[in-house]
């Protein structure tokens, strides 16, 4: 073990501790052994930091930080170049509000049509899926925090998601839900990984039987102390020396490049697009006024900037 200077020094009490967290999105700090709490927080399109009270559903208000698109829609660039300058951004954002570890890319599968977090995950495609969040993580762990791809694995559905039990083959799991992850871990090597709400062909009851045999020893828990000591120590540094400010205006092109790049036209006919100059267009709706532009809950921003149609283009 890297850290076993230091473990040897814990109690049981201390390493357990460390391994449940202390607040809703932070670790729990050994002060006296020098090892800092860690502060997670949301999100796979933006930096989601609560300052004040945090909660996991995206209730109380977060600091402003730049909206960009969901993973859906950057995956429709195909652009893991330009995932990699997103992923950087948010890392910048993140470390600049004292995150550690920032919890994403999101890249489950698309199994159910009705999933409400099918914007946070990239593709039903897994290769695709694998090449976008090892951009992703990539550009994130660049500003020296950490990156969490998530959910690991087949999180299908957000109702009952803490009940559901996801059954599949051993064939279909592997070549299709797990191959996004084994190629965001061989491409770019994450400091975490957030497991899945929901269980797979059951098997938490190995896990509960695991530890009324007595199976789940000491030397277990000591390797997994082992990974939160080296994820704190080695985001520590970064947290510590970055500016608390970023370029918002750099940041916010940087998201309509990304939200561009994500647009896909389906039909063209008699070449509509692009639109000639001087034209009449008419704009329909609230959203003109008001965009849809992300999805709720905990991967709600509180945005720098939002535009909309109708200030972009003005009436006429």
């Amino acid at each position: 073990m890297r850290h076993a200077d230091l473990i040897e020094k814990m109690s049981l009490a201390e390493k357990c501790a460390m391994l449940q967290g202390a607040t809703t999105f932070g670790t729990q700090p050994i002060e006296r052994l020098g090892i800092p709490s860690v502060e997670f927080s949301d999100g796979p399109s933006g930096v989601r930091h609560q300052a004040g009270a945090a909660d996991h559903l995206g209730l109380n208000a977060s600091e402003p930080a730049t909206c960009f698109p969901t993973a859906v829609t950057m995956a429709s660039s195909w652009d893991v170049e330009l995932e990699e300058r997103v992923g950087a951004a948010m890392g910048e954002e993140a470390v600049s509000q004292g995150v550690g570890t920032l919890l994403g890319p999101g890249l489950c599968i698309k199994r159910n049509p009705l999933c409400g977090r099918n914007f946070e995950y990239f593709s039903e495609d897994p290769y695709l899926t694998g090449k976008m969040a090892a951009a992703a993580v990539r550009g994130i762990q660049s500003a020296g925090i950490g990156a969490c791809p998530k959910h690991y694995a087949v999180n299908s559905q957000e109702m009952r998601r803490q009940a559901s039990d996801s059954v599949l083959d051993e064939r279909t799991l592997r070549e299709i839900y797990l191959t996004g992850f084994e190629e965001v871990v061989r491409e770019s090597a994450p400091k975490t990984i957030m497991t899945s709400y929901n269980l797979v062909n059951g098997s938490a009851r190995e896990l509960m039987d695991a530890v009324a045999a007595g199976t789940l020893s000491e030397h277990d828990i000591d390797e997994r102390v082992d990974e939160a000591i080296e994820l704190a120590l080695s985001v520590g540094p970064a947290v510590a020396a970055a500016p608390s400010s970023f370029d918002v205006d750099a940041h916010h092109a940087l998201a309509r490049e990304a939200a561009a790049a994500g647009c896909v036209l389906l039909k063209n006919e008699d070449s509509l697009l692009p639109l000639p100059a001087h034209a009449k267009v008419a704009l329909i709706g609230d959203f003109a006024k008001t965009p849809r532009y992300q999805g709720a809950g905990s991967s709600a921003v509180n945005c720098t900037r939002v535009d909309s149609l109708l200030g972009l283009i003005g009436e006429t």
